[in-house]
Formats: C-alpha cells, structure tokens, sequence
C-alpha cells in the first residue's frame, strides 16, 4: 500500500512534537528517526508551545520548572529560557523550533520580509551547528526542499517569503527586522570582541522584533556565573507559576540520556568546578562575570 505524501499543514493544526514523528517532516532527519532518547525534550517542546501533557510529561515539567502545576497560555509561553549542560542537544533543539517556525510561518499581508533568527556568540558559531542544523530539514526533507527560493552562507529564504537568518551577537545587526520566532543559543556567553557584555543588548534588540508578529523568544545556554541576563531571567521566572516567561533548568544527562557513563565521571573528578556547569548546569557561585571590570 502507498502511504501518501505528507502535506505542511496549517500551523494552527500541526504541532511541532507531530512534525518530528512525521518521517516526511522532521522526523525525516537521521537524528530524529528514533525520538526513544529525545523524551526529555519532547516534553519541553510541549510546554514551550502549550501542548497536552501526560502526566509524566507533567511530573518532568514540574522537575525542571519549579513550578507546583501545568497551565500554559495559550499558543505557549511567549519567552523560554532554558539553563541545560552542554552536550544535552540543546542547540539541534534550538534550530528545530527556528525551523519549524520558518515552515509555518505565513506570508505576511504587505509582503514584508519576516524572519526566524538563529543567534549565536560569533559569526562561526551561528553558521557552524546553529543555522546548519536548521536548514538540514530544508536541505533534505523533500517536501520542504521544494518551499526554498534561495540558499546563502547565513541565510535561507522561503517562497513563504520567511527568510532564516543567523546572525553573531551583534545587536545592531537584528534592529528593524520583524521575526517569527528569535532563538539564542549560549546567551551567558555573549561578549563583543572587546571583552563587553552583549547579553542585555542583544535582548533589548530582539524583542522589539517580535512585539508585532506573537512569536517566540526561545534561549538555549549553559549556564556560567550568578550574574547577566541569563542569572536574572532564571532568578527571576524560575519556579514561579504565573510568570509568562518558562524556564527549564536540567542536567545535560537528563536530557541527554544517551552521555556516556565514563565520559560524565572523568568530567566529574577531573574537573568539579567545570562539571558543576558543563554537566549539571548549575550557576557558579563567587564568579562576578566573564571578565573582570578591573581588568578591562
């Protein structure tokens, strides 16, 4: 029997968990053709945009939030922040939600450009794993292969007229762009060349940029000291049921179950401080910022 060809439905009927189980959508990927080990995400992607949980999505939902119940808004939360060690596949999390956004996103009225951004420390950061991972989908699946206009180094556009753009963490770069959803990945290292701090400007920049489309502000970061954007956005929203802003702090085993047992306990006693960030994706006490201000 012929199965038939997937169809991009409207975005008010797919979800984002559905299209990663289509093996004609994202599910299509080689990484997610088995979503055994993606559990812990897949939760997360729920609750980023207000999906039906069960109730052990609930209980892992409660874990990692800190928060005493599941009540979304509607649509999901408008800002997510999530605070996980590294290797835990947050940033092929991060391009998936930038990707599937760009697939739905509908041509705007006027025609104006509308974007997804994919925003990373330096130029080579975006462009190495960030905006890869995002336009794989593009790039392979064949269905989605067909909706592409044009392919550059940093940028994808749509026949949508959707155009997804990595961008350095260059404040000035994402000012008077519109977007559908802006997705940071490492937010607590964000430094100009010069040494300066860019995580507070580059949040002022981007949400402007969405004020007007209802998308998504989604940040992916390990975590470093108890100070910056990051530290305050967790400090603030972590555990507090009614705030709009989620945040979701984990382990990178947690969710990464696939880590090796080995490589988790040499981090462990080779280096504590590191594993206490890399790993269990704690802040650091006693670390003022990146840099010292006397220094600089």
């Amino acid at each position: 029997m012929t199965r038939p060809a997937t169809k991009v439905r409207p975005a008010h009927e797919l979800t984002i968990v559905e299209a990663l189980e289509d093996p004609g959508l994202l599910g299509g990927l080689p990484a997610f053709r088995d979503l055994a080990t993606w559990g812990p995400w897949l939760t997360f992607l729920r609750a980023v945009y207000g999906l039906p949980m069960k109730a052990t999505d609930i209980e892992l939902f409660k874990r990692h939030t800190g928060r005493s119940r599941y009540e979304p808004p509607a649509g999901g939360f408008p800002e997510v922040v999530c605070v996980v060690g590294r290797q835990s596949g947050k940033t092929r999390i991060a391009s998936t939600i930038a990707a599937f956004e760009a697939m739905l996103a509908e041509r705007e009225p006027d025609r104006s450009e509308l974007y997804a951004l994919l925003v990373a420390q330096d130029h080579r950061a975006a462009l190495r794993a960030l905006f890869s991972y995002a336009r794989s989908p593009f790039e392979n699946v064949p269905i989605l292969k067909r909706s592409v206009a044009e392919t550059k180094a940093d940028t994808l556009r749509l026949r949508s007229g959707v155009t997804m753009a990595a961008y350095p963490c260059r404040p000035a770069s994402v000012r008077g762009l519109r977007a559908k959803v802006a997705v940071v990945d490492e937010l607590a290292f964000f430094t100009a060349t010069d040494g300066r701090l860019q995580d507070v400007e580059m949040l002022r920049a981007l949400r402007p940029a969405l004020a007007t489309t209802g998308g998504k502000l989604v940040i992916l970061s390990s975590p470093y000291a108890q100070a910056g954007a990051l530290w305050e956005l967790a400090k603030r929203n972590l555990g507090q049921d009614i705030s709009p802003v989620l945040v979701w702090q984990a382990s990178a085993p947690d969710m990464n179950p696939t880590l090796p047992a080995d490589y988790l306990e040499r981090m462990r006693l080779d280096d504590p401080e590191a594993y206490l960030t890399e790993v269990l994706g704690e802040f650091r006490t006693g670390i003022a910022n990146l840099f010292d201000a006397d220094v600089l």
